[in-house]
């Protein structure tokens, strides 16, 4: 009995350990401005035009509140998990598809990031923001609408998670991710990465070979996962149980819809090439790399995707 209480306090510690090592991370990540793949003005087009959304020139997160609000009730009441500075969240607010906010995240500064940008597009009121673990609020309540938005993939188990999200539904709510889908820790089939590394290699080699004088770095055309280890150092939630996601998903939500965002072939050749591109000079090499991506999502797959449940009732 003892050494099981032993061992489960362990656990505990562990994962409190990893909880102050995660909101570390993230405090870091929000005081400094970073490129993302997904903010390419190529990348939102395809993602909008993915989600079917009515214009292909706007941010993510307004194609998401457009989205949302076709399947939410009237002027719900939303929490979202793991809300970063809450980009997303105030789209949504804004534009109408959400009437109130209660957003978790562990970060101070990603919530005072949120808080700021509320409060200066006379939303404040209308966003709560909590600091902590919403799985540890005991009194949390029901919402209309349970958001994730690149947070899913951050939970350690992410079948509790969707279980979880489903429990905090009213009847008639709606639960809605935007979310990476793909294998746990970046652990990516060789088959495709094979596939990407043939892609990288018809790359020009302005991007790849950038002359040495130009502060940017050469890029190898090998593509390969690092090692799990190597990414639980760097962030020890991130990805940490990913794959199981869209199966957690169709066991719970059986009636949900799956829309395939792409992902497998872009996050491979795009992260690693962002600094060295031009969105303007480069726009042909970013299509060819998101036709490619497309190919492939239509078959199947892909690595990111849209997940949308009505709750029975």
């Amino acid at each position: 009995m003892s050494e099981a209480l032993d061992d489960d306090l362990d656990h505990e510690a562990d994962h409190d350990a990893d909880h102050v090592r995660t909101a570390a991370k993230f405090d870091n990540r929000w005081k400094t401005r970073r490129p993302k793949w997904g903010a390419l003005p190529q990348v939102r087009a395809y993602f909008a035009r993915r989600l079917g959304a009515s214009s292909a020139n706007v941010q993510t997160a307004v194609t998401l509140a457009e989205r949302l609000a076709r399947i939410a009730p009237p002027k719900p009441r939303a929490i979202s998990i793991g809300c970063g500075p809450a980009t997303t969240e105030i789209a949504m607010l804004k534009a109408g598809a959400v009437d109130r906010f209660v957003v978790y995240d562990l970060s101070e500064e990603a919530l005072a990031r949120a808080k700021k940008t509320a409060e200066a597009a006379g939303l404040g009121d209308r966003l709560e923001c909590r600091l902590g673990d919403a799985f540890q609020d005991e009194n949390i309540g029901t919402f209309d609408v349970v958001l994730w938005k690149s947070a899913l993939h951050h939970m350690y188990d992410t079948r509790a998670a969707i279980a979880w999200s489903r429990d905090r539904l009213e009847a008639g709510g709606a639960f809605f991710a935007f979310e990476y889908v793909g294998p746990s820790r970046f652990q990516y089939d060789e088959v495709l990465l094979r596939h990407c590394t043939n892609l990288m290699r018809m790359i020009p080699d302005h991007i790849m070979s950038p002359p040495e004088d130009s502060g940017l770095r050469k890029l190898r055309k090998r593509v390969k996962s690092r090692s799990p280890e190597q990414i639980a150092a760097q962030d020890p939630s991130e990805a940490v149980d990913s794959g199981n996601i869209l199966p957690a998903f169709r066991e719970l939500m059986p009636e949900g819809k799956i829309t395939a965002m792409g992902g497998a072939v872009a996050r491979q050749m795009l992260i690693p090439m962002l600094a060295n591109l031009d969105p303007e000079r480069d726009a042909r090499v970013i299509d060819f790399i998101l036709a490619a991506d497309e190919m492939l999502a239509e078959q199947g797959v892909f690595h990111n995707a849209c997940l949308e449940w009505v709750k029975p009732g």
